[in-house]
């Protein structure tokens, strides 16, 4: 019995400890295009992220209720913009591993479901991730970026035009401690 006690133990504890905990320290998220003859670029750093590297899950969800327009536009599009959620869901078998690489920077391609009014799209992204040396563990930035159809919001918000598919850029901030 003290055998299996001690086996359990020793296995718990090295699992316990090989597990990296994350802890994202800032986000932002970038969506611009061209809307009603304008350039329109809206930033949001108050973004709600779940992130779980063990389990390969990123999530960031993002409102326009807390995000900015960047720069001065012919239509005001504050009212418009005001209910827009916008999901960025992912899992990833990678995640774990590429958080924790020791190389300096990752740059490969993957897909992230993107889900606007109720629209699941699931759009290719580029993926950018940069380590950074910390005090306690280290520093990760990660970056998606992709563009994703506007066509979602055109019942809701019959007064946006939209030229063309909108860009967005996801960056997370995340520390690393095992």
């Amino acid at each position: 019995m003290k055998q299996i006690t001690f086996i359990f133990l020793f296995f718990t504890s090295v699992f316990g400890f090989s597990q990296s905990h994350y802890s994202t320290v800032s986000n932002r998220v970038l969506i611009s295009g061209i809307v009603n003859g304008d350039t329109v670029i809206i930033e949001n750093i108050k973004n709600k992220v779940t992130l779980n590297g063990q389990l390969g899950i990123l999530e960031v969800h993002y409102s326009n209720l807390d995000a900015r327009v960047l720069g001065k536009f012919k239509d005001d599009l504050s009212p418009e913009r005001a209910e827009i959620p916008i999901d960025f869901t992912g899992e990833y078998s990678w995640l774990d591993a590429k958080l924790k690489t020791t190389e300096i920077e990752t740059h490969f391609t993957d897909d992230i479901n993107v889900i606007l009014n109720n629209e699941d799209q699931l759009i290719p992204v580029d993926v950018l991730i940069t380590r950074v040396r910390g005090a306690h563990g280290f520093m990760v930035f990660l970056q998606m970026k992709g563009k994703f159809s506007p066509k979602a919001l055109k019942e809701d918000f019959p007064n946006l035009k939209f030229t063309d598919d909108l860009l967005f850029s996801i960056t997370l901030n995340i520390q690393v401690t095992n």
